[in-house]
């Protein structure tokens, strides 16, 4: 049986493709319009998957990554950028698990911490809990951001201790 030769000329190169100089991804939004999607999105959506993909290990790299980076900058913008509320959470929950220092970004957390969704709320509370607040005004505005809260919050158990171990 004759074997037609291959016509590898035809074949396109696709490695330029993967040559980042050159080529990015692009997020074609709803209502059409394509939009350029930079490196530093590319990196936190990369970020986001390794703190959310359910591995352990994967886990544990990006947040010795993050403690080895000192980046409270960058998760600070990606907790912000954040539509989804179990990305935000996880976000949130590396601060704590990473041990960045949050010193200037504790009246974040604490509006964070007033969120009426349940897992956003409680891993912003452990952010402030576990922080060494020292400045006396600090602590102050925070009790003040977390007063604004309702009684029917889903976490004013939590809320409420918190304010007690501030007002300390």
């Amino acid at each position: 049986m004759d074997k037609k030769p291959e016509n590898k000329a035809s074949e396109p190169n696709t490695k330029k493709y993967f040559n980042e100089e050159e080529y990015i991804t692009a997020l074609v939004l709803p209502d059409g319009t394509v939009k350029p999607a930079t490196k530093k999105e590319n990196e936190l959506e990369e970020l986001i998957d390794l703190l959310t993909s359910g591995e352990r290990e994967h886990k544990d790299a990006a947040l010795d990554l993050l403690k080895n980076e000192g980046s409270i900058n960058t998760l600070i913008e990606a907790i912000t950028q954040a539509e989804n509320k179990t990305h935000k959470a996880a976000l949130i929950a590396a601060c704590w698990e990473s041990g960045l220092d949050i010193k200037g970004y504790e009246s974040f957390f604490a509006t964070l911490a007033t969120d009426t969704d349940i897992f956003i709320s409680l891993e912003a509370i452990t952010v402030l809990d576990s922080a060494d607040i020292a400045d006396a005004s600090v602590r102050q505005e925070i009790i003040a951001i977390l007063n604004k809260t309702t009684a029917k919050h889903p976490n004013e158990a939590m809320l409420s201790d918190l304010k007690e171990r501030l007002a300390e």
